[in-house]
């Protein structure tokens, strides 16, 4: 369709604990059409690259919107235009599957 926008990123984020009200981030892995990153939690309050891109309009491709966006909201970072939730997808597939990322 001619008013459809491409996806431009996908982000997944690890904690150290499943309450994302409470956990961590380890790390952050964001990937485009030509290149994957890593970034070690510690970084991401520093990273205002990260925060511009994961608060701008390019749309964007999550594994849980729920945990991602609620995890970092606590680093001070939105997260805007997600067209896409793997986690959800899944579950409205099957709901009787795991939810957890290697599963899925």
């Amino acid at each position: 369709p001619e008013n459809f926008s491409p996806i431009k990123y996908s982000i997944n984020i690890e904690t150290d604990k499943k309450n994302y009200n409470i956990s961590k981030i380890i790390g952050l892995s964001i990937s485009d059409e030509n290149n994957n990153y890593f970034i070690e939690g510690h970084d991401i309050t520093n990273a205002t690259n990260l925060k511009q891109l994961l608060e701008s309009n390019n749309n964007a491709v999550v594994f849980s919107f729920q945990s991602t966006s609620n995890t970092l909201k606590r680093y001070g970072i939105t997260l805007k235009n997600v067209i896409f939730d793997i986690q959800s997808a899944s579950y409205l597939l099957d709901s009787k599957i795991s939810q957890e990322i290697y599963k899925v």
